[in-house]
């Protein structure tokens, strides 16, 4: 990559040069939809006034080599022809034989070169082709109007001449001055992005951009600008050069690889960040607050451009996937004005220095437990934007003190959370049921319980090591986590066998449990085994009245009460769908389960003295992390003294509610019955 070179050419640059087309090149196969799309660009940019220029994708070209015989020949036709001076005739000549071999890019290259042909009447630069020597002759004579079967015998004919009468079609609509001013905008202000490959065998560049689609990204481009040798061509010490791009190639690939590390990662952004290279997130925020404060260079070294057009540097960077790329390309045209070639080593140190500074900020917030807690919570609940925000806030000359940074993301939290933040509130707009509105409420809960935990560990002696327990946002955002009811929103009427076998094998564990064993009326026995042998019992509901005579039992929640905080809790979406309307004991003993790696199912048999036996039987099955608040409430950690696992009850959900409180009460959290005069 260190002799890669980068740049922006005008396409009136390329007139006259010679571009060849490999054999790993398929033809030429853009569509109608595709050159129309191209046209009404470039000419909706000249309707807006040209301001800037339009930007092409990447070009991507490796130069071929020059055969010995070829330049010896042309160097003595140079002397032949009078040019006696040597370096000139070199030079001359090396631009004569230079070739350029397309990597990436020849779909564009071909349909300019069609516009170009149509427009002026003859060839503006040569396109030759490995394999397709038919097709190099058919470019340079195009008639449209060639014979149908001769058109359809050849694809790429067939493609190239349904091009060429597209653009025809589309230029007939315009006078002939317009065509003019087409053919100016086109030559004047449309550029590529023009990389050159040297160190790189392009069949493999070809694979890697082509085969799976992988495009030229903003990073790579970028990279290629601050490795480009020719930064440093007048430098004295080479060494010293290669050094500085070995340090910034090493660093860079040590940022990328932390950055690949999902758990860091999706604390930073979610899991639908399109691009390969995830260092681009950083020259992406470099770019959006000028953190190299390229617009004031702009405007210093090009005031011209801002006599009558204010929103020239906008402009000039346009909103396209390559405006990171063009930001950095900019910086550096503005420093080569400003600086010395002697000074260009300090120009990209600087450039590079940002870089690391932002990622150490990075680093800095991962690795601090109330920040990477709290930035977390803020960006999944607010998105990208408020990464950048708070990215911006921390490097700011305004930024004080670490705690003042804490203080001020307290505050943001404060306000993120300020709609749902009543805690007796029944979630409800519009007379419809939004559990997901307490999600925030619930998330955050999760998130100052573990720092709650750390900064315990971290008082105590006997944890100052470091103790450190992240919550794990890259769970939470690759499972989906989702709102479940802990007792279930609908009412189970055990109306199948299944779900009254169920309910009555969680109900004889319940009483086994508080009572070491099970002592019901003979008769009402009997229904039970029948029933547990997958028969139909006489009366169930004599069944049921028995056992719920046997288990103690607290107050239940009212409909109301189950659609409030104090009933819900997070999960994972699959967890969360598998529940159904189960009885909070089989979600419970799911729960537990799923934590543990495991299923479980409760079993019967009768023992020697013909007594029901009740007990568990576990298979090892898939593990899913359970959020801690949520493993605290199945097991009833919030309840304080002896409590039973048969019913999520009143006296549980109160429990519960203020522990959520008390946790997030410095939030601005309210625990009152009645919250509407303080929303």
């Amino acid at each position: 990559m260190t002799d890669n070179k980068i740049g922006l050419k005008k396409i009136v640059d390329l007139l006259g040069d010679k571009f060849f087309i490999p054999s790993y090149q398929r033809g030429y196969r853009w569509k109608k939809q595709q050159v129309n799309d191209l046209l009404d660009d470039i000419w909706e940019f000249y309707k807006k006034g040209r301001p800037g220029f339009y930007c092409l994708q990447p070009l991507t070209v490796t130069p071929k080599e020059i055969k010995k015989e070829d330049f010896d020949q042309a160097l003595e036709k140079r002397y032949r022809q009078g040019e006696l001076k040597y370096r000139d005739a070199l030079l001359n000549v090396i631009t004569d034989l230079t070739v350029w071999e397309v990597i990436d890019g020849q779909q564009r290259l071909t349909t300019i070169y069609l516009i170009l042909s149509f427009l002026q009447k003859k060839t503006p630069f040569v396109v030759s082709y490995e394999t397709r020597s038919q097709s190099e002759e058919f470019l340079k004579t195009i008639n449209p109007n060639l014979d149908h079967n001769e058109v359809n015998s050849n694809i790429d004919f067939f493609h190239i001449v349904e091009a060429y009468n597209t653009i025809e079609c589309w230029f007939s609509k315009l006078p002939q001055e317009e065509k003019s001013i087409f053919q100016e905008t086109l030559l004047e202000y449309v550029q590529v992005i023009w990389y050159e490959v040297y160190d790189e065998v392009p069949t493999k560049v070809f694979t890697r951009l082509n085969i799976g689609k992988i495009a030229l990204t903003n990073a790579e481009l970028i990279k290629a600008l601050l490795l480009n040798c020719s930064n440093w061509q007048n430098a004295n010490d080479k060494a010293t050069v290669e050094l500085i791009q070995m340090e910034i190639a090493s660093q860079w690939d040590s940022i990328e690889y932390t950055l690949q590390n999902k758990e860091f990662w999706m604390f930073i952004h979610s899991g639908d960040y399109e691009k390969n290279t995830r260092i681009e997130l950083v020259f992406e925020y470099i770019c959006k607050y000028d953190i190299l404060k390229c617009e004031e260079l702009y405007r210093k070294y090009c005031p011209e451009k801002f006599k009558e057009n204010k929103n020239t540097y906008d402009d000039e960077l346009g909103d396209d996937k390559y405006k990171t790329f063009r930001y950095f390309n900019l910086y550096f045209e503005m420093k080569k004005k400003e600086s010395s070639k002697e000074l260009w080593e300090e120009v990209i140190k600087t450039a590079w220095e940002e870089v690391e500074k932002t990622f150490n900020t990075l680093l800095e917030w991962y690795n601090d437990c109330v920040l990477f807690h709290y930035i977390g919570f803020l960006i999944e609940t607010n998105g990208k934007n408020e990464f950048y925000d708070l990215l911006n806030e921390w490097n700011s000359e305004n930024s004080t003190s670490k705690d003042a940074y804490e203080t001020n993301l307290k505050k943001r939290i404060k306000n993120c959370i300020k709609n749902y933040s009543c805690l007796s509130k029944q979630c409800e707009i519009n007379g419809n049921l939004h559990k997901k509105f307490c999600k925030p409420l619930l998330l955050l809960f999760n998130i100052q319980s573990v720092i709650n935990q750390n900064k315990s560990y971290s008082d105590n002696e006997l944890y100052q090591a470091g103790v450190f327990y992240k919550f794990p946002f890259h769970l939470y955002k690759s499972e989906a986590w989702d709102i479940e009811h802990i007792d279930s929103n609908t009412t189970n009427t055990l109306t199948t066998l299944k779900d009254q076998k169920e309910w009555v094998l969680n109900a004889l564990f319940a009483i086994q449990a508080e009572k070491g064993e099970i002592k019901i009326d003979d008769t009402i026995k009997q229904d039970i085994i029948t029933l547990l042998q997958g028969n139909e019992p006489n009366d169930f509901k004599q069944i049921q009245e028995e056992l719920n005579s046997a288990i103690k039992h607290d107050q239940d929640l009212t409909p109301e009460e189950k659609n409030q905080i104090g009933n819900f809790a997070l999960l994972d979406r699959g967890t969360n769908r598998g529940y159904h309307n189960d009885m909070f004991p089989t979600k419970r003993r799911k729960m537990i389960a799923k934590d543990q790696g495991a299923s479980v199912s409760v079993v019967w048999e009768l023992n020697e003295e013909n007594n029901l036996v009740i007990k568990t039987e576990q298979k090892e099955n898939a593990i899913a992390f359970v959020p801690p608040c949520t493993k605290n409430a199945f097991l009833k950690y919030y309840t304080p003294g002896k409590n039973d696992s048969w019913s999520w009850s009143k006296t549980d959900a109160n429990n519960y509610k203020q522990a959520i409180f008390d946790t997030l009460k410095d939030f601005g959290v309210i625990l009152k019955e009645d919250c509407n005069n303080e929303q």
